[in-house]
């Protein structure tokens, strides 16, 4: 089970998540109760790992690393923090990747180990993987999906 200490319940309309001037807003008209699970320092400590974990209803959560421009790291990121999920038995139906990137990029979001990482994303887990550029309201089931995330 995830750290109770790192993690926040929360049931506001725009959840946020944030950090050196990066965030993601999830909106939430319906004020359903979500989690914001800070991963990075505080679930795992001295290890590589994305930034939170935002689930809801302990069905969907989305891993989120908020990103300069070191894709590849947030690539690993990404990747360690679903092993210490999977090693913990925390599992969600449906999960979902976001990278949230400083605007611009000096990365494209489409190179062959970035496509690579997103096809074995999609077969190992089912989940998509989103990196978007710049700070953005979502809608979860939209990050959830495969296509555009908002």
């Amino acid at each position: 089970m995830l750290d109770r200490n790192c993690t926040e319940v929360t049931k506001v309309t725009r959840v946020k998540v944030g950090e050196k001037g990066r965030h993601a807003v999830f909106l939430n008209p319906e004020k359903r109760e979500y989690l914001k699970i800070r991963i990075d320092g505080c679930i795992i400590v001295n290890q590589t790992a994305c930034d939170y974990l935002v689930a809801r209803d302990d069905v969907v959560g989305v891993l989120i690393e908020l990103k300069g421009t070191d894709l590849p790291r947030a690539l690993k990121q990404i990747e360690e923090t679903l092993e210490y999920l999977k090693n913990k038995k925390v599992k969600y139906s449906r999960m979902a990747a976001l990278i949230v990137c400083r605007s611009p990029s000096r990365h494209p979001s489409f190179t062959p180990k970035i496509q690579l990482f997103k096809n074995r994303l999609m077969s190992q887990h089912r989940m998509p993987l989103h990196i978007v550029t710049g700070n953005h309201e979502f809608e979860m089931e939209k990050v959830l999906s495969f296509r555009k995330p908002f």
